[in-house]
């Protein structure tokens, strides 16, 4: 990951417009701001929020309030609160899930990567909406592709 070239920058995380993104119970709301390749999110979950999806991708996490479990693809469970982070790479034991009983807000540094979110309606084959950018592309894939179990980029 490297840092693109850009002047020093202030970001007033209360003036960036949140995005809200439901999991398989509650919600998540996502402030993000790109720098080229990097991405940075404040992330807050509701209380019983619990994520609809298994990421697989690194990430850099501090936990700045509330308390965030991760749930590890090898079973294990994490539990993370205020002033701890964890650091975890694309590769090897990156699988995980977050789950939080009481709300937690994140501090998140990652790669940016386009966003994938699968769509299915009565009656149409299985696709994936595809954001590049401002960009929405319609991809249609075969339904025992590996894609079909992507619900968004975390």
């Amino acid at each position: 990951m490297e840092l693109p070239t850009l002047p020093f920058t202030i970001t007033d995380w209360d003036k960036v417009e949140p995005v809200t993104y439901p999991g398989e119970t509650d919600e998540a709301v996502w402030r993000t701001f790109n720098m080229g390749e990097i991405r940075v999110r404040v992330v807050d979950y509701s209380p019983g929020y619990l994520a609809d999806h298994r990421c697989y991708k690194g990430h850099i996490l501090y936990v700045l309030e509330g308390e965030l479990t991760s749930e590890l693809k090898d079973g294990r469970q994490v539990v993370i609160t205020p002033g701890i982070s964890y650091q975890v790479s694309d590769f090897g034991d990156s699988p995980h899930r977050s789950k939080t009983d009481v709300g937690a807000k994140l501090f998140i540094v990652d790669k940016y990567r386009p966003s994938i979110r699968t769509r299915k309606s009565p009656g149409q084959r299985p696709g994936l909406f595809l954001f590049v950018g401002d960009v929405l592309n319609l991809v249609n894939v075969r339904p025992d592709s590996p894609l079909q179990r992507i619900k968004h980029s975390c």
